[in-house]
């Protein structure tokens, strides 16, 4: 990640400089609206700047926490461990969970020798955490290495240290020591392979040593550091143990809000993680090898004999027409068995499960095979004559996994196998490849009406997961309300009946007539139905998964309730939508990597104790369920986090959420309780946060409890102000009205802070460069770059924005594109002109996709262009277009991309309806697309395209200018006090520049 400084440019404040210019006009008696801002106005009033760096307290402001956790953790969760004012005194010692940390961690490059300075900031903004980390070896007992740190007298810090060697004998001790070398505090392993975690306050201005040593063994190790931010407690898994996030709150200058930040970290419910799979809708790869004794056999990829839409890998013996059956289904009446030879068909896949762990092989398959053929020995080499499924890691060798020699398989029928018992119980390691033998073998005979048989058998839907620990909730009762027939205690006995099963089998509960509900929408709790299903966990569980075996031509509603009174929904299944099977009983499952996952149906884990299940709609008015089984993640895996905030009647907060890297709103949860368990409200996704809640309300005095959970195992930092806007909270303008005190940053895109905008124009086009340079709005420094100038990230610290679209450079997209891609979001800005669309998409070459990533529309298509026209401008309010109205443009191409605007961006002008001017947010950067073509193009030197780029520019090297408004009257004295925080040592450099 590059080093966020800069100079920011004209927009952060416009609004209040807006309000500014209005009140003065007011008190002159000025009765229109004032008009917009011109950035090359030299006005005599006083201007706001974009505050740069971080607009919130310095660390040194933060006050020492007196709480001290000791001991050690058997639940093997991160501690939170704060300041112990005896020094020397044991921190905390603790245990990984089993599973390890997450997978995405904030702290993912380590130095070799000591923390590089300044540290890395952490979204979201406004949080003001900053992280390093390094990594190192211990050789034998008693070796030693020191850490060292700039840090400030009073400043929060946190420390994590982890073994990496898996086999590690190391049993290791940390300690800090201040500038004065007085110790801070220490903390010791109990065994082998402990992590450890120490938080404390700097003592003293200066260099702080991290001391970490041997106690025994030896092995290597990284060890991070968290600047400004507390870590995750070793509780908090319910609303009843919530982290009180008091003591992390730390006010803000003058007395008015505080915040705080937590490291913490979500291990995803534990349910089987897909590696590889297969499902035949698309023609057979590489990694699959067909071979067949006979040459008039039927095998490959085929389209269900149900289903032409769907496809399966069917193996048949000697072909005779269709089917099983030879001359009565033909008609010939003269071949003998004689005339059908035996048939051994095989189909390799071969995978690559290199570091997998805990695998498991799930596959459906069925068919009519009367001819028993099992393996014949516990391995065998090359072939052998059976119906089945072998592994083998070299292709010579091969294990049987299972016989598949019943005589009727009509199914579908599912098969679920421990892939690493079964390597294990042969001496077996899939450290590589690893080959995956589905065989059938036919022996053709003649019934007993003459006719000869022929065996066949499908294959469909092959899975290969790591399994995950998930615990099935046990159901303590089933009741019914209405009319049903069948025994209630089989819907929880654990046992899917196959897919297919008659309806009213005497394993299944089923009952006529739909039941109404209200509106039956997710989201909106159901009126109590005429007919419904209601399953008692026994007690309140953190419920993230359902398995259920339903009618599959019906629609369901399953609800959750806490307390048996208060209902809300949970999923819906839709009979046109979901499932495979439609005649029959279906089977339905919500956990990742499972062979009946529905992705539709998947859910956030919730806090549950009853399940309410109920018809909503059906073909044929008949509705059946033969299970229910409710999952829940074992304490090996973190479901949810909980944190409790004390707020006044009044007082406001607000929450942003940001994972180590970007998932995405449908992978991760954060909610807002009351302290019975009322939800209050829920995160919604923002540019720069994967949720935030923000400007919440405190309706009464008391506590209230934050939710974080997830279905993906990543790191997080929550930032939190009490009585204070946080700019990344909210996905808009922000009315700071009641609430007059901001918590923001600007995470820039590189290093500098001289005041320029530093641009490197991919090209060597002159004359772009002499007009940039010359611009009278801004201070701009433009040079020209090759592609092997900015293909790496140290080269592109240098600049602030990079400026792409030269016609006679996109061969060079390739090599730069991964660094650029990654600099971008990482808070770079990035403006395209014209034939970019060209240069990126398959016209000019292979399509460049870490381009298509960061340039805000799509270019992974043929590009177009018109000749001339009116620029039509949509959004005047806009920074990139900020002082243009609609314009004819002067004769030209103006390109523009096929594919449109991508999701997220904005559209802020357009040319005979595309889109010409976008602007867009890729992670922390920001980039803008501008279809006229600046390149070797003097006819586009024009006072309104030359502001038009020159604004763009300045917009995307300001990365993340934030408006505000408030309400005023006329006369009313306004005092603006803009206070740089988040630089204090260890911590990137920044000042603020007035405009």
């Amino acid at each position: 990640m590059p080093n966020p400084v800069r100079r920011l440019h004209h927009r952060t404040l416009a609004l209040i400089n807006r309000a500014i210019d209005g009140l003065a006009e007011g008190a002159q008696g000025g009765g229109d609206a004032p008009g917009r801002r011109d950035p090359r106005a030299q006005g005599a009033r006083m201007r706001f700047e974009p505050l740069e760096q971080r607009l919130l307290m310095s660390a040194d402001l933060l006050p020492g926490l007196t709480t001290a956790l000791t001991g050690s953790n058997p639940d093997g969760a991160i501690s939170l461990v704060t300041y112990a004012d005896v020094a020397g005194e044991p921190q905390a010692r603790i245990t990984l969970q089993a599973n390890g940390q997450p997978s995405q961690a904030f702290v993912d490059t380590l130095d070799t020798d000591d923390f590089s300075t300044p540290l890395q900031p952490l979204s979201p903004r406004g949080s003001l955490v900053f992280a390093g980390g390094v990594q190192g070896s211990l050789a034998a007992t008693g070796d030693a290495d020191s850490l060292h740190i700039e840090l400030e007298a009073g400043q929060l810090f946190a420390l994590r240290f982890q073994t990496t060697d898996a086999d590690s004998d190391l049993r290791a001790r940390v300690e800090v020591f201040d500038a004065a070398d007085q110790s801070l505090g220490f903390v010791e392993a109990g065994q082998a392979g402990d992590a450890l975690s120490l938080q404390q306050l700097a003592g003293a201005d200066g260099a702080t040593r991290i001391e970490v040593s041997a106690l025994a063994g030896s092995g290597t190790y990284k060890v991070e550091l968290f600047i400004n931010a507390v870590l995750e407690a070793t509780d908090g898994s319910s609303i009843a143990d919530a982290v009180d996030l008091t003591p992390a709150l730390t006010p803000l200058p003058g007395g008015n809000g505080s915040r705080a930040s937590v490291i913490g970290a979500l291990n995803a419910p534990a349910s089987p993680l897909l590696r590889t799979g297969e499902d035949f809708e698309t023609d057979l790869g590489t990694r699959w090898a067909l071979s067949s004794t006979n040459p008039d056999t039927t095998f490959g990829r085929v389209n269900y004999y149900y289903d032409s839409s769907r496809y399966a890998l069917l193996s048949e013996g000697d072909y005779n027409g269709y089917g099983g059956y030879g001359p009565s289904e033909t008609g010939l009446g003269t071949e003998a068995v004689g005339d059908f030879a035996d048939t051994l068909n095989e189909a390799v896949l071969t995978v690559d499960l290199t570091g997998a762990q805990n695998l498991q092989l799930d596959f459906d398959y069925w068919g009519f095979d009367p001819v028993t053929d099992a393996f014949t020995s516990t391995s065998f080499i090359g072939s052998q004559n059976a119906d089945g499924v072998a592994i083998s890691v070299d292709g010579t060798t091969w294990y049987p996994l299972i016989a598949l020699d019943t005589p009727d398989d009509w199914g579908p029928n599912h098969a679920t196998l421990d892939l690493s018992a079964a390597l294990a119980a042969n001496g077996l390691v899939a450290n590589g490849e690893l080959r995956i033998k589905f065989q059938h073998f036919d022996q053709p005979y003649t019934d007993t009406s003459g006719n000869v048989v022929r065996g066949y058998r499908y294959w469909d839907n092959i899975r290969i997961s790591e399994v995950r620990s998930l615990a099935h909730a046990p159901t303590a009762g089933v009741t019914a309300t209405g009319d049903v027939q069948g025994d209630l205690a089989s819907l929880s006995d654990g046992i899917l009946l196959a897919e297919g099963t008659q309806q009213r089998d005497n394993r299944c509960v089923y009952w006529f007539g739909e039941g109404e509900v209200g509106g039956g929408e997710i989201g909106a709790a159901a009126e109590a139905p005429a007919t419904h299903l209601d399953f008692d966990l026994g007690s309140v569980v953190t419920l993230s998964d359902l398995q259920l075996s339903l009618d599959g031509n019906d629609d369901y509603l399953v609800e959750y309730s806490a307390d048996g009174l208060s209902w809300s929904a949970l999923l819906q299944v839709d009979r046109n939508q979901d499932g495979d099977f439609y005649w029959g009983l279906d089977t339905l499952s919500t956990v990742r990597g499972d062979a009946e996952y529905d992705e539709s149906l998947d859910f956030a884990a919730v806090q549950a104790r009853y399940l309410r299940l109920t018809g909503t709609g059906s073909n044929d008015n008949l509705y059946a369920v033969s299970e229910l089984r409710a999952l829940t993640a074992t304490s090996e895996a973190d479901v949810d986090d909980w944190y409790r905030l004390d707020l006044a009647a009044g007082e406001s907060a607000s929450v942003a959420l940001q994972l180590a890297q970007q998932q995405g709103t449908d992978t991760v949860g954060l909610e807002l309780y009351t302290a019975d368990g009322r939800l209050l409200t829920l995160g919604r996704g923002v540019a720069d946060a994967d949720l935030a809640i923000a400007g919440f309300k405190a309706p009464a005095t008391g506590s209230y409890y934050l939710r974080v959970s997830g279905t993906v195992s990543s790191e997080y930092n929550l930032a939190v102000t009490r009585d204070a806007v946080l700019g990344s909270a909210a996905s808009d303008t922000q009315d700071i009205t009641a609430t007059p005190v901001v918590v923001d940053s600007f995470i820039a895109g590189s290093g500098g802070g001289t005041g320029s905008i530093r641009v490197a124009v991919h090209s060597g086009d002159s004359s772009l460069i002499a007009s940039l340079n010359d611009s009278a709005a801004f201070d701009i420094e433009a040079v020209s770059v090759t592609g092997s100038q900015i293909d790496t990230l140290d080269e592109l610290q240098q600049y602030d924005v990079v400026i792409i679209g030269d016609p006679d450079t996109e061969g060079e997209y390739a090599s730069l594109a991964p660094a650029l891609r990654q600099w971008v979001e990482a808070g770079g800005g990035l403006v395209a002109t014209g034939w970019t669309v060209y240069g990126a998409g398959p016209t000019s070459g292979p399509v460049v996709p870490d381009l298509d990533a960061v340039v805000p529309v799509g270019t992974s298509s043929y590009y177009n262009y018109i000749y001339g026209g009116t620029l039509d401008v949509l959004d005047t309010d806009h920074p990139i277009v900020d002082g243009l109205n609609d314009f004819v443009l002067p004769s030209s191409y103006y390109e523009y991309s096929q594919l449109g605007v991508d999701p997220g961006a904005t559209a802020l002008a357009t040319l005979n309806g595309a889109a010409m001017v976008v602007a867009g947010n890729p992670g922390q950067g920001r980039s803008a697309y501008l279809g006229p073509t600046y390149f070797y193009n003097g006819n586009l030197r024009t006072p309104e395209l030359d502001r038009l780029l020159e604004q763009a520019v300045a917009w995307t090297s300001s990365n993340g200018g934030r408006s505000f408004t408030l309400a005023a009257n006329a006369g009313d004295d306004l005092v603006f006090t803009a206070t740089p925080l988040g630089l204090a040592a260890g911590e990137p450099a920044g000042d603020l520049v007035p405009v």
